[in-house]
């Protein structure tokens, strides 16, 4: 009797408590949204009405569903197919890809069947190139490789980027110097190319001049003068950025073009 007499009064002091409660908002406005409240902390017609009782029962279950369902939208997998290639991920990892691993941590069908290193290089020939040379003054003389992997990088700032080989032995020279001289080789130039691809004195024979970033071959396309900006590594090869420091061309010469592995030039349509 006389614990069914203290509950019974307990109950009633808490109800009296909550109608003498002014009504006063308990969700922010986003979470409002999602209780079916207005931003305001105003109740709304499809849910229990706000009269300064706690409604933290319901609402706090509303809430950890509209979260069991997120969070099972954010782990669904995803399943592509990039061309012959078929993978499956969360969003969670994409996320985690994007931000923390720098490599996929996810296993490419076609990873188990590599290209053939003969059919890369032939597909790869089928797209033209310039050839340059790639020279340098160092405390041994002036050094210099071929190079018909160049590219524009940037245009503010002004970036530049070649690829040379990690067996090279003119590169660390080279990199040593801090700067190069790019020369954009001629349609004559074809024996020149050769030259510097191969040991031996491979300014023999040839007339060059010096510019800020090192000897240019004189009778070249183009110029670009260069101080390595960046470096980084790329499987056999060595991606070199530079920043052209200085530049310079002469309009009525042709480009040596090398296509499918044979030298050529390049003629606009219409002339011969």
């Amino acid at each position: 009797m006389g614990v069914t007499w203290v509950m019974s009064t307990v109950v009633a002091g808490i109800r009296k408590s909550g109608r003498e409660r002014p009504p006063r908002p308990v969700v922010s406005p986003l979470v409002g949204e999602l209780l079916g409240q207005g931003g305001d902390g105003a109740a709304s017609n499809n849910v229990i009405t706000y009269d300064g009782r706690s409604a933290f029962a319901p609402r706090f279950l509303l809430l950890a569903a509209s979260f069991r369902v997120w969070r099972s939208a954010w782990t669904a997998p995803l399943t592509y197919d990039e061309g012959h290639t078929s993978f499956t991920e969360s969003v969670s990892d994409r996320w985690n890809d994007m931000t923390i691993a720098p490599e996929r941590r996810v296993a490419f069908e076609s990873d188990r069947d590599p290209v053939a290193s003969q059919d890369f290089r032939r597909v790869l020939g089928h797209l033209p190139t310039g050839v340059v040379v790639v020279s340098s003054r160092t405390a041994s003389g002036v050094v210099g490789m071929a190079v018909n992997s160049i590219t524009s990088v940037s245009l503010n700032p002004r970036l530049v980027s070649i690829c040379a080989a990690t067996s090279s032995s003119t590169w660390p020279q080279i990199r040593r110097a801090g700067r190069y001289c790019i020369s954009i080789l001629a349609d004559h130039h074809e024996s020149a190319s050769r030259q510097f691809s191969k040991p031996g004195d491979r300014f023999a024979g040839l007339t060059w001049h010096e510019r800020k970033g090192g000897p240019a071959l004189d009778d070249a396309v183009a110029w670009l003068d260069c101080e390595l900006y960046a470096e980084y590594a790329a499987g056999d090869h060595t991606i070199a950025v530079g920043s052209v420091i200085d530049l310079g061309a002469v309009d009525d010469r042709r480009a040596l073009v090398l296509f499918r592995g044979t030298y050529g030039q390049f003629v606009p349509n219409g002339q011969s």
